[in-house]
């Protein structure tokens, strides 16, 4: 008998992330890539390919130091009116080796005084979307160990952006490349879609059907489907699917999502021929039908992760911890003798962040785990 999980979500039509927006479809849009302090700049240059989708802004590292993208014009402004909304882009790096933690967006004023922020995790090698906060949650002065940012500093900083700089440096080492795209904030401008709902069903392990409906669109070119497995703290796209374009009559979509292994938020990015975006509300969807009865807690962790069975043995003999850059942080291998129901994992000397952990029987994965370490 399959078990089914839905969740429907009834919304007004959804909003259209507005100007400022800068999507690399032709060029570089006038940003640039500027090496922080006495080193050489990294090569930059537009991409009319591997972008997310489309064109994007590639920069690749040749020396030691840490540099960042500069933005255009369109941001060097007052954007005290967008207070309160988010400022989104994607990113993707080709390493995830020798990551480093810096300010990974700065804004700064004329006289060269800035604030920063720190986003949850560094990009992965397959695009990451970022929405950054712009009120001053989050923001510190000058340095990540700085002073939390005021309310009236940070509007002095939005009315008077000079620069908006984001990290494109994540690596000690001195080879690598960044690409950036779909750099915009959010405004309150309804796009012409009007999605009536959003939902999702299991019918099956490991596999989710997602499904939404319009009731009308207008110069709609396509649906982008992203997916978190970090508590929502950034998203990765799955999939897209081609819209209809222009339509006053009901139109039913549909995707299929092949590697849910956990518990997942999802959610849809609407584009328009004129490339104006959108973001569906968000929707969490819990992995319900499973092939035993394991569970792992806590979660989060600070030191310790259990992972047991109920009502039996656990038929795996290998466990991984891989951080949220795939490299691996823990191994435990045991006898056939040593099977029990119960395991401890100690997690005490992990850093803050996002984990995954691999069960694998005979060396082969077959069930994952997503749970995070917060001391």
């Amino acid at each position: 008998m399959k078990n089914f999980y839905i969740i429907l979500f009834f919304t007004i039509p959804i909003k259209l992330f507005s100007q400022p927006v800068n999507t690399f479809t032709t060029s570089s849009d006038g940003w640039t890539a500027i090496c922080e302090g006495a080193c050489i700049e990294p090569v930059a240059a537009w991409v009319a390919l591997n972008g997310n989708p489309g064109g994007c802004y590639k920069s690749s590292d040749n020396a030691a130091g840490m540099w960042y993208f500069y933005s255009s014009a369109d941001f060097n402004t007052d954007l005290s009116l967008y207070y309160g909304s988010y400022l989104n882009f994607n990113l993707k790096q080709n390493t995830s080796a020798s990551q480093t933690n810096e300010s990974d967006v700065m804004l700064l004023k004329a006289d060269g005084t800035k604030i920063v922020y720190n986003t949850p995790v560094n990009p992965g090698t397959a695009w990451t979307s970022y929405s950054v906060p712009l009120t001053e949650a989050g923001w510190k002065y000058s340095t990540l160990g700085g002073l939390p940012v005021t309310y009236a500093d940070f509007i002095s900083f939005l009315s008077a952006v000079n620069c908006l700089r984001i990290r494109g440096d994540y690596s000690n080492l001195t080879t690598e490349t960044t690409w950036l795209d779909n750099v915009y904030v959010t405004d309150i401008v309804v796009l012409p879609i009007e999605l009536s709902y959003f939902s999702a069903s299991q019918n099956a392990i490991n596999t989710l059907d997602l499904v939404w409906e319009t009731q009308s669109e207008t110069q709609s070119n396509y649906f982008q489907i992203e997916k978190s497995t970090n508590g929502g703290l950034s998203f990765d796209s799955i999939g897209i699917i081609n819209a209809k374009g222009t339509s006053t009559n009901t139109i039913l979509y549909n995707f299929t999502d092949e590697q849910f292994y956990t518990d997942a938020y999802f959610r849809l990015k609407a584009v328009d021929f004129d490339n104006s975006a959108a973001y569906s509300d968000i929707i969490f969807v819990e992995n319900a039908i499973m092939e035993d009865n394991i569970s792992l807690y806590p979660n989060p962790a600070s030191s310790a992760v259990f992972v047991e069975n109920l009502i039996g043995k656990i038929q795996y003999n290998s466990f991984h911890i891989f951080n949220c850059y795939g490299l691996k942080v823990y191994e435990q291998n045991e006898s056939a003798d040593q099977i029990n129901s119960k395991f401890e994992f100690d997690v005490s000397n992990l850093k803050n962040g996002t984990y995954f952990l691999s069960l694998l029987s005979e060396g082969i994965e077959t069930k994952t785990y997503v749970f995070q370490v917060i001391h």
